[in-house]
């Protein structure tokens, strides 16, 4: 199954899940999926994914993909999978901050879809509304970052990295599957950043 045109041409998604809170203004503007008992924090849908196990409210949403809850994909992966053509940034609303195996999970999930999808971004946001994680597709970028971060990847991937921070890379570096070497950097302003394969960047201080 895949989105619909126009749904299918959009360049930046917002994507709710079960945890919440209510959406805030600077996103509510974008088209949005909600996955299952995110349902519960919107106003409106374009999309809902789910099994209906965590979600209370009648959906009303022209574009319902309800699956069985005997799968082997969570509702998250489910709702990646719908995206034919990758958007450029899908920000990530409630879906950190529950229980641990879930959180970690979507991380992977974020991840794995990424490994197909160069160039693209998905961004995790905390029950504060702050960013608690970049997670980057293949490509090269300068990001801006004033803060402590770590680098995290779930397979051996290749960085560079330049810029504004810390602890530096200047030439191609393996780094492995969880990796403590990507741990407790500084940004310090533009950070410039290469990777040859997907990779996260996790801004542990972000408030809580």
């Amino acid at each position: 199954m895949k989105l619909p045109s126009p749904l299918s041409d959009m360049n930046e998604w917002l994507i709710v899940g079960p945890m919440g809170p209510g959406i805030p203004k600077s996103l509510s503007h974008l088209p949005i999926m909600a996955i299952d008992g995110g349902a519960e924090y919107c106003t409106h849908m374009d999309a809902w994914v789910g099994d209906g196990d965590s979600c209370k409210t009648k959906i009303d949403c022209a574009n319902i993909y309800q699956y069985s809850t005997n799968k082997n994909l969570s509702d998250f992966a489910l709702g990646l999978s719908l995206f034919e053509t990758p958007p450029n940034r899908i920000h990530l609303w409630g879906l950190i901050g529950g229980r641990t195996d879930h959180e970690l999970f979507n991380y992977g999930e974020a991840l794995h879809y990424l490994d197909s999808a160069p160039n693209s971004e998905l961004i995790f946001y905390n029950q504060q509304g702050n960013v608690h994680a970049r997670c980057l597709g293949k490509g090269e970028r300068e990001i801006e970052i004033k803060e402590t971060f770590s680098l995290v990847s779930t397979r051996m991937i290749k960085i560079r990295l330049s810029g504004e921070c810390l602890y530096q890379l200047a030439r191609e570096t393996e780094l492995p599957a969880l990796s403590s070497l990507g741990l407790s950097n500084k940004g310090q302003g533009l950070v410039n950043i290469y990777n040859d394969g997907a990779v996260m960047i996790l801004f542990p201080n972000s408030p809580k």
